[in-house]
């Protein structure tokens, strides 16, 4: 056995690899290329070689493609590089970042100034390379007026070649924040201001934030503990579960996920709820002395109401009816597969 494939057979025993993928590289050793990773043309010129020395050679062939295979599970070189900058925030109204693959954090603290802790993280599959490309990945940190902005560069990885940028941010509470992401978790906390968080593939989190709050993500759940929902609550996914605690509501929440449970507590307010899924249960938990209409349904599933509603047609999977004393306050709820459950705070 060979160097490259002991170190193969440590990564499927250590769970970096699935069996497959390891039978995969070691056929690339024997030079089988699978059809899924393919490789580059080859191009043919007349003449012979010298023995060895073949740009084509099966040895070379080999040791490229592995080299590009550990890079692609994770297992190839990594370079780690931060950077760390700090700006004046007076007159700061909005903090703007976006980044590709990486996590985005925005914590509200007491201070005049915004400070950047950026991390780079590029896999290639040789130190060498990895380094390299590191060194063109460029973060630009400015001030555009009352704006800060954090935007990555890079040229385009080549194959084989994984960026990834994340930020944490600190800066002033009254703020509003803006943060995009493709692959990564997107947090904001402690902010006064709007907060407009949007990621592909991730988590989004939003704790002790008030104001206007938009909040999206393809992959992943979105949990949010609000003080005050003012103007806008807009939270959606598509994969994912949606959990909501706010404190005060004056403004309509919409809760939507193609995938997931959704759970919305209210403890003031009278705003409209909007709860929409197609495969999870819905639970959403009303102030005392709410008061609006109630539109619930379900096709695989049961509709309860534990709160005093007077019922204008129901059955086992809907609910229609007024809440409380009646009122302009739609509450609409809707899941294919589910249950519903609505409750009022003790």
């Amino acid at each position: 056995m060979n160097e490259e494939q002991r170190k193969i057979l440590e990564m499927l025993a250590d769970g970096k690899i699935t069996a497959e993928e390891a039978d995969r590289l070691l056929s690339a050793l024997e030079g089988e290329v699978p059809d899924e990773v393919g490789s580059a043309p080859q191009e043919t010129t007349s003449g012979t070689a010298e023995p060895g020395t073949s740009a084509d050679s099966a040895p070379a062939r080999e040791s490229s493609l592995l080299e590009r295979i550990l890079a692609m599970v994770g297992a190839g070189a990594r370079y780690e590089e931060t950077l760390d900058q700090e700006l004046d925030a007076s007159g700061v109204s909005l903090i703007d970042a976006e980044t590709g693959n990486g996590a985005i954090t925005y914590e509200g603290v007491t201070q005049d100034k915004v400070t950047v802790h950026v991390k780079k993280v590029v896999r290639a599959p040789t130190d060498e390379a990895a380094e390299a490309f590191a060194q063109q990945v460029q973060v630009h940190i400015e001030r555009e007026g009352d704006t800060i902005r954090i935007r990555k560069e890079h040229p385009r990885p080549s194959w084989g070649t994984q960026v990834g940028i994340s930020y944490e941010i600190h800066g002033p509470k009254d703020v509003a924040v803006k943060l995009r992401t493709s692959n990564g978790k997107a947090k904001v906390s402690r902010v006064t201001g709007a907060a407009d968080v949007v990621t592909s593939n991730g988590k989004v989190e939003l704790l002790d934030v008030s104001g206007r709050v938009i909040a999206h993500t393809s992959n992943g759940a979105i949990e949010a503990r609000l003080e005050t929902l003012q103007d806008r609550g807009e939270f959606a996914t598509s994969n994912g579960a949606i959990d909501l605690t706010i404190q005060r509501s004056d403004a309509p929440i919409n809760a939507t996920t193609s995938n997931g449970a959704i759970d919305v507590t209210v403890f003031q307010g009278s705003a409209p709820i909007t709860a929409t899924t197609s495969n999870g249960a819905i639970t959403v938990t009303l102030p005392v002395g709410f008061a609006g209409q109630l539109d619930a349904a379900t096709t695989n599933g049961r509709v309860q109401a534990d709160l005093p509603v007077e019922v204008v047609t129901s059955g086992r999977t809907h609910l229609l009816g007024h809440i409380g004393e009646g009122g302009e306050a739609l509450v609409k709820l809707r899941t294919a597969n589910g249950g519903i459950r609505v409750h009022q705070i003790q």
